[in-house]
């Protein structure tokens, strides 16, 4: 009878740990809704912007916490045997572990389990906890413990950010998203009917290769993802860096196959309104060749730096004695496919930048960023002319044996 007993218990309690964990998965699968982009109003007419994304192939969920263009935090949510888990990395310096503790699947209730680095960086955020509303609005309390005073709470009420509303490079980021979702109707959602997706050129002069035969058209598309995206298990895509001006994003992927081979891309997408307008497939290798890539990102630099230093000799030494340079016809589907008319050698390239050169540097240039894969290096710059005008700009160069071999100009807005 007792060793009856003994079973029975034994029985409830693997079914009670069984129903815990089946619980946390539950309540993970539900944060998954989360995934996209979430704004919440700040004082001082801030917002706070966050970004759910799945990792891990899909075992884990992460959360990011920028305000004005700054990553404050990041979080990752899991399951742990029969707990959901949320990992906390704090701009407050120190890094904290949650468990859920709450029983209502309409709240998520973390309270602090463990830290790191709180005996040097006291003020942590003790608990957080999370209300869902409906599809498009949920609300996060987050209490601050500072020692010696009295806790407080920070309740910030998020909206999710229509796919429309959003900046371009949120869109690139959905794209990865849904790509990595294996959500095919998400992904044709994020593309114009009528966007044109390039393959990779085969002409060294161009950056726009040849319409795709499989995603070039909306009907391609429409196949094509449902066809990918219907195979298991699904590769991964990761988003590896980004730069952007106005509606252009340049993006350089990594591709993981389900046998671990990898792949990585650089592409630049035109983003209007919501949606992809174009897509080009600038370059596409199975390496991400990190020295090439740092030498090209050099170069670039020495670039900008003998600009602004006026040195018109240092910039010439720059260019290969076979450079070109290219700048936009106007064709919106195109990048960089006009030739240089003034420039067409050495000789030319010479007079034209002595003259530009004659009075000190033509314009001041910080680079705000640059995204570089093998020796092609898309550079985001602002431009300040003498006359006092302020130029966005992005530039596309391809550096052979430490020198510009080409140099595309791909966009400029005043501001």
């Amino acid at each position: 009878m007792r060793t009856t007993f003994a079973c029975l218990l034994a029985a409830a309690a693997l079914l009670n740990a069984s129903d815990s964990h089946a619980d946390a998965q539950a309540a993970l699968a539900k944060m998954r809704s989360l995934i996209g982009e979430w704004h919440a109003p700040l004082p001082n007419d801030e917002t706070m912007i966050d970004i759910f994304r799945p990792i891990g192939f899909g075992t884990a969920l992460l959360h990011e916490e920028w305000k004005n263009n700054e990553q404050l935090t990041a979080t990752v949510f899991y399951v742990d045997g029969s707990k959901l888990r949320a990992d906390h990395y704090c701009d407050m310096g120190n890094q904290l572990r949650y468990v859920d503790e709450s029983t209502d699947p309409q709240v998520l209730k973390f309270a602090l389990e463990g830290a790191s680095n709180l005996d040097t960086h006291p003020r942590h955020f003790h608990s957080t906890t999370w209300r869902y509303v409906d599809a498009g609005h949920h609300v996060q309390d987050w209490e601050i413990a500072i020692p010696g005073k009295p806790s407080k709470t920070i309740r910030m009420d998020f909206k999710r950010v229509a796919v429309a509303n959003l900046d371009p490079q949120a869109v690139v980021r959905a794209n990865v998203q849904a790509l990595n979702d294996g959500n095919a109707a998400a992904l044709l959602s994020l593309f114009a009917p009528d966007a044109r997706v390039f393959g990779v050129p085969q002409d060294p002069d161009r950056l726009t290769g040849d319409l795709s035969d499989k995603m070039g058209t909306q009907e391609q598309r429409k196949a094509f993802f449902s066809e990918m995206l219907a195979r298991r298990p699904l590769a991964r895509t990761d988003l590896l860096a980004t730069v952007a001006a106005g509606d252009l994003v340049a993006a350089k992927l990594k591709f993981t196959n389900p046998d671990n081979t990898v792949a990585y891309a650089l592409a630049i997408y035109r983003v209007r309104a919501g949606l992809i307008q174009d897509l080009w497939h600038v370059l596409q290798t199975q390496q991400d060749d990190a020295a090439a890539a740092r030498s090209s990102q050099d170069v670039v630099a020495k670039f900008a730096a003998a600009n602004n230093r006026g040195d018109v000799e240092a910039f010439l030494a720059l260019f290969s004695s076979t450079a070109k340079n290219f700048r936009n016809t106007g064709d919106p589907h195109a990048l960089g496919d006009k030739p240089s008319v003034r420039i067409v050698d050495a000789k030319s390239r010479r007079e034209a930048y002595l003259q530009m050169f004659a009075k000190g540097a033509p314009a001041q240039v910080e680079t705000l960023g640059t995204v570089a894969l093998g020796n092609m290096v898309v550079a985001r710059e602002v431009a300040t002319l003498p006359t006092g005008k302020v130029l966005d700009e992005i530039s596309v160069y391809r550096i052979d044996n430490g020198l510009i071999e080409r140099d595309w100009f791909v966009f400029d807005q005043a501001r």
